[in-house]
């Protein structure tokens, strides 16, 4: 049997340390996305469709207006009927104009409204001035979806815009879906 010692805390709780001289403990570990939709109801999903897309054309922009959090790209999954399309992902500025999207609170309990410019849509988003490209990949065969994962690492402040561009491919159909959520600095 091993050693306790009290939490330090007063409560009279104890901390067990086994027979190797190491804290026993117990973790709780979830995704930082269903934690933050969770707790704070920040978490949102935007999803566009657009029948004939032109090659060129942003699909979605996302822009954070959250003046105190920042916005975290989670995943982008981009879906489309016609083989060997190309995607990327913008840093992009300027004055977007097009179909306004409203992002959906992934925590049906919430009434928190998503701090974002979305837009998208049939004919595109306008109006955007490139920047860095983020990310490229390619959509492969016929009615397929690619998912991209950012792990958290897509990070935005206020005032800062992503686009998805439909970069090559026929103009069949096309979808595409991103989950964000805000987090402080």
């Amino acid at each position: 049997m091993g050693l306790a010692i009290e939490s330090g805390t007063g409560n009279g709780k104890l901390w067990e340390i086994n027979n190797d001289n190491h804290g026993v403990v117990k973790a709780i570990v979830e995704v930082q996305e269903a934690h933050i939709s969770h707790h704070d109801g920040l978490a949102y999903s935007v999803t566009v469709e657009d029948a004939g897309p032109a090659a060129g054309e942003y699909t979605l922009y996302i822009q954070n207006t959250n003046s105190n959090l920042n916005l975290v790209l989670t995943t982008i999954r981009a879906s489309n009927v016609d083989a060997n399309v190309v995607w990327k992902i913008h840093n992009v500025t300027g004055t977007a104009a097009g179909t306004i999207l409203t992002p959906v609170n992934m925590n049906f309990e919430s009434g928190n409204i998503a701090a974002a410019n979305c837009r998208g849509g049939a004919g595109g988003v306008t109006g955007l001035t490139s920047g860095a490209v983020i990310h490229e990949w390619f959509g492969g065969p016929a009615y397929n979806s690619q998912i991209v994962e950012f792990n958290g690492a897509l990070i935005f402040p206020y005032g800062e815009a992503i686009a998805v561009e439909f970069d090559a491919g026929t103009g069949g159909k096309v979808a595409v879906c991103a989950h964000f959520h805000f987090i402080g600095d």
